[in-house]
C-alpha cells in the first residue's frame, strides 16, 4: 500500500468490544445483520461483542499505550484522572 506524498504514516483503525464473558477483544469491527463482532488481528477469530461496549482507538499516550473512546487517562504530574465522554 502506498502513502500519499508527504505522508509518513497511516492512522491505525482499531476497535475494542466486550464479549459476553466480560473480556475485551481488539481488532476490526464487523456488523453482520443484528450481530456485532470484533475480528482479532492476531488469530483472525470472530468474537461477538455487546454493541454498546464498542469503542474506537483514538490514539496512544506518550508511552505507546492505546487510548479508546471513553477511556480514562491519568496525568503523570498532577495525578488527575481525565475521562472522555462516550463508552
Amino acid at each position: 500500500m502506498s502513502l500519499a506524498k508527504g505522508t509518513t504514516s497511516m492512522k491505525e483503525i482499531k476497535f475494542r468490544g466486550r464479549t459476553k464473558s466480560g473480556k475485551f477483544v481488539y481488532g476490526d469491527l464487523i456488523h453482520k445483520d443484528e450481530i456485532v463482532q470484533i475480528r482479532t488481528n492476531k488469530s483472525y477469530r470472530y468474537h461477538e461483542v455487546a454493541p454498546d461496549s464498542v469503542c474506537q482507538l483514538v490514539g496512544r499516550d506518550c508511552g505507546g499505550v492505546e487510548i479508546y473512546e471513553g477511556g480514562c487517562i491519568m496525568e503523570k504530574w498532577t495525578q488527575k484522572k481525565t475521562c472522555r465522554s462516550g463508552h
